[in-house]
């Protein structure tokens, strides 16, 4: 079975934005979304506005919606044990399934050590942990990824893999059709503008496209993992500065529509 959630990063306060959580997640329920996606940033900074994460797991069970995904946990920064802090602490509370994670160190003993910490104790708590990889880090493929989990070797650390970051890094297809299916956690989906000279880590940030738009074949992206993650869940995460400046119900409803199509199969 498929099911998509959506990701509240594009209008995080991460990018300096006032948070907006709770009108997210009533787009993100009345757009038909099965989860919605929160982000740290933002539960800090409405926390420190006075609407703490209870009121906003509220919020979510009025609307009907859960929290699938809660992003991102940092591994390898001078940072990394207040975000695990963050998402141990709010997790619970929210009720979130999942938490992604990215890494901004080399991979090393240490590296690896530290997150498989992290990971046993969210997975105490009933939550797993994803890892990202993205362009231009330490982990910029499926194959690093791989190796990565095998060193931490606990079944309840598994991958996000990113459609973005997929067509612009160096997985290939083979990579992705040969991942096992336990270590898939849930899939991540945009698309791509035609490439330029600009910075891809600008471009993912802030020019994502929704599916269908761009120039990914999101149709074999689709089929490709479909055809071994019988249960997946689609993440959409379309990172655009030009629809932070929208009504948030409009992007969600475009997300929505933009994205089942390629999931949608006539059995």
């Amino acid at each position: 079975m498929i099911t998509f959630s959506f990701n509240t990063w594009n209008q995080s306060a991460a990018w300096g934005l006032a948070p907006t959580l709770p009108g997210q997640i009533t787009a993100a329920a009345n757009a038909g979304f099965d989860f919605v996606g929160l982000d740290v940033p933002s539960l800090r900074s409405h926390e420190q506005r006075g609407l703490d994460p209870k009121r906003i797991r509220e919020l979510l069970d009025e609307a009907a919606i859960s929290c699938y995904e809660l992003v991102p946990l940092v591994i390898g920064t001078e940072e990394s044990a207040e975000s695990l802090d963050d998402v141990v602490r709010l997790a619970p509370i929210l009720g979130a399934r999942q938490v992604l994670t990215v890494v901004r160190a080399p991979v090393s003993p240490a590296l690896v050590s530290s997150l498989r910490a992290a990971v046993r104790r969210l997975a105490d708590l009933g939550v797993s942990t994803a890892v990202e990889f993205l362009p231009r880090s330490p982990l910029d493929s499926i194959a690093a990824t791989r190796r990565l989990l095998d060193a931490v070797d606990d079944r309840a650390l598994t991958m996000v893999v990113d459609s973005w970051h997929f067509f612009a890094g160096p997985s290939t297809w083979s990579d992705l059709e040969d991942l096992p299916p336990h270590q898939l956690g849930f899939v991540q989906f945009s698309d791509r503008q035609r490439a330029d000279d600009d910075d891809p880590v600008t471009q993912y940030r802030h020019h994502r496209l929704l599916p269908g738009e761009g120039v990914d074949d999101l149709p074999a992206f689709a089929r490709t993992v479909a055809t071994y993650a019988s249960e997946v869940t689609v993440s959409v995460e379309v990172l655009s500065q030009d629809w932070r400046t929208r009504p948030a119900a409009d992007f969600a409803r475009a997300c929505a529509a933009s994205t089942r199509p390629f999931w949608t199969t006539d059995d």
